[in-house]
């Protein structure tokens, strides 16, 4: 007897004799979906009354945005956001809500990305009389432990995330043979998306890419994403027009990418954020961070960014890689604003998620690595299937990667990427499941249809491909901290002729065949001993063809504890390859102010400035450093 199973890749493609009709899947019914909003609901604002987190960092910021909005009729002097969160917070307070009441409004949002995500998954993956793949991703969206615990805190993550997923669904609906009116509704969408976050922007052409798939027609697809754009255009409008008046130049972004950008290449402390790039920032430039003019300092801060990017290009690449490993590896990161963020939790709630923390986090992170693994293994089974647009959503998600991958990355920023996820999680764990039900009565008959071949070669080769990346990402984090480390570099404040400017300071070796020595701080550059090794590193500074004083100091520090006996070797400070200071280790030892010093040269023009660092024979400085404070070059006749 021949056994046939009709499975899940069945249901999708339909029997070998049709073709499949996606445009006729009837929306879906209303029960399920409520139920899931309300699930989702109950979840998140238990939650919240739970735990209580209070609003600090940014998320305080957006609130304080709000009310200047409503005390003075108009935004702060630093803001250069998008304003829909901020007009969203006002509304809330306007009619008498405070935080609390914010928390409860971006709950009710959050909670609407269930039936969203049941739509998206019910239209891509599901049929007729099949919705088990769009019920298992609204509820798994529901119990989301990472969107269950950013709800507490209050923010534009979550928001634009679901008006994101909100311009999906939209497109998703999107019919074969007239697609325009589905995609108005999705440019209409993804617009609002981009009054929250302007990362939603590059989304609307993308979309494009499932029109061709969904309308097998370049023509429509083109049409139907124009049509999509215009409509987006529309919706910004009102911002455009705000910035035209309020800068005098067209545009419907945020102000700030330049000075995200400079955030993400900064090299002390390997992109992240520091006050001490708000410092370095303010001298160089004469502004404060986010102070007027708005316009200028972003533009000026792109071209910097784009400066300390080449500078040391494998250092950037290092930093790309982390940042890759910061957005995807994991969701543990998501619990540190509700949570574990200093102050923002009192006991006895902040007593219980200590003593829990592990599992907490471990839980946390496994149910993403469900939903990154569900993710990459619909791509071969797609393909097997010959189903495009189920991946229809993977550009939108490829694309918010690359941005913030290019630019700035925090765990929380993949929030909109995780959302778009649960959609191919879920048909692939149906998938999946319809598989290993084929394969157990294989074992039993030993006769299967012929379908179910297919279904198995694609099960295969996913099997395979997440058993490579799971083998492949350890090394990709360890590359990228490799690259980090051997490529490091520096940027501080030097002055010449009395102005301000950033200093770039890379190793001297070419050969890399150690950590890099080079240390940064705001006002410095430092040298790490390394055993029976001496170390340098270099500066390259445009100067004037003229007579110059180079002054500065040099000042040792321990990562540890201050041995007993004086270090023995030389600091040395070189203009273009001649030596112009040499100052025994031991003096500076017996300093703890530092040695300064002070010599006169003469400049060709581009002037190259070495601190070196060179032990006596024999001796081992590890833990030490040596820093070079307050570089100065000044002509004189």
């Amino acid at each position: 007897m021949t056994i046939v199973i009709r499975s899940h890749a069945d249901r999708i493609t339909g029997p070998a004799t049709q073709t499949p009709h996606c445009d006729a899947i009837p929306p879906p019914s209303v029960k399920l979906p409520a139920f899931l909003f309300l699930l989702a609901l109950a979840v998140r604002v238990a939650w919240i009354l739970a735990v209580p987190s209070r609003p600090v960092g940014d998320f305080a910021m957006y609130l304080e945005s709000a009310r200047h909005l409503l005390e003075h009729g108009s935004f702060d002097d630093h803001f250069v956001y998008m304003p829909g969160y901020v007009l969203m917070a006002a509304a809330v307070q306007w009619l008498g809500g405070g935080w609390l009441a914010v928390k409860l409004t971006v709950a009710a949002l959050a909670a609407s990305g269930a039936p969203i995500v049941y739509g998206i998954t019910q239209r891509l993956w599901g049929t007729t009389t099949d919705r088990r793949s769009a019920a298992l991703a609204g509820v798994l969206y529901a119990l989301w432990p990472g969107g269950v615990a950013v709800s507490s805190v209050t923010g534009t993550d979550v928001p634009s995330s679901i008006m994101i997923a909100a311009g999906a669904y939209a497109l998703v609906q999107a019919r074969a043979d007239a697609p325009h009116k589905a995609s108005i509704a999705a440019g209409v969408l993804f617009g609002l998306a981009s009054w929250i976050r302007a990362v939603a922007l590059p989304l609307i052409p993308l979309g494009g890419l499932f029109l061709w798939a969904r309308t097998r027609s370049l023509k429509r697809a083109t049409q139907a994403t124009a049509l999509a754009t215009v409509a987006a255009i529309v919706v910004l409008s009102p911002w455009a027009v705000r910035n035209r008046v309020r800068y005098g130049e067209w545009f419907a972004s945020d102000s700030h990418g330049g000075l995200t950008a400079l955030v993400g290449a900064y090299p002390n402390s390997d992109g992240q954020y520091t006050r001490a790039l708000n410092r370095t920032y303010e001298t160089v430039t004469g502004r404060q961070w986010l102070a007027e003019p708005h316009r200028q300092a972003d533009k000026a801060a792109y071209v910097e960014a784009r400066r300390w990017s080449r500078f040391e290009p494998s250092f950037a690449l290092g930093l790309a890689m982390a940042r890759v490993d910061k957005l995807l590896s994991n969701e543990r990161s998501l619990l540190y604003w509700p949570l574990y963020r200093v102050s923002v939790l009192k006991d006895p709630q902040r007593a219980f998620f200590e003593r829990w923390r592990t599992e907490i986090e471990l839980a946390t992170d496994a149910v993403w690595w469900m939903l990154l693994w569900g993710c990459l293994t619909a791509i071969p089974i797609s393909l097997f299937l010959r189903k495009p647009e189920t991946l229809g959503l993977l550009p939108l998600q490829i694309a918010l990667t690359a941005v913030y991958v290019l630019y700035f990355a925090e765990s929380r920023y993949h929030l909109a990427i995780a959302v778009l996820a649960f959609p191919a999680m879920a048909g692939t764990v149906v998938c999946v499941s319809d598989g290993l039900a084929g394969f157990i009565a294989l074992l039993r008959k030993r006769t299967v249809d012929a379908r179910w071949a297919t279904q198995t070669r694609a099960l295969l080769l996913a099997m395979g491909i997440t058993v490579v990346l799971a083998c492949l990402w350890t090394p990709f984090v360890t590359a990228s901290k490799h690259l980090l480390d051997r490529h490091r570099w520096a940027v501080n404040v030097c002055r010449i002729d009395g102005t301000s400017n950033y200093c770039l300071w890379k190793r001297s070796d070419k050969d890399g065949a150690t950590d890099s020595p080079v240390k940064g701080v705001f006002d410095g550059v430092g040298l790490a001993a390394v055993a029976n090794a001496a170390v340098a590193a270099h500066t390259d500074l445009q100067l004037h063809n003229a007579a110059y004083v180079v002054s500065g100091k040099l000042r040792l520090q321990w990562q540890g504890a201050v041995p007993a006996t004086p270090p023995q070797g030389v600091a040395i400070v070189k203009i273009n390859s001649n030596e112009r200071q040499q100052i025994p280790l031991k003096a500076l030892f017996q300093s703890q102010e530092g040695v300064a010093f002070k010599e006169r040269f003469h400049s060709f023009g581009t002037t190259r400035v070495e601190l070196s660092l060179v032990p006596n024979p024999g001796q081992d400085l590890a833990g030490m450093r040596l820093w070079l404070l307050g570089l100065e070059m000044n002509s004189h006749e």
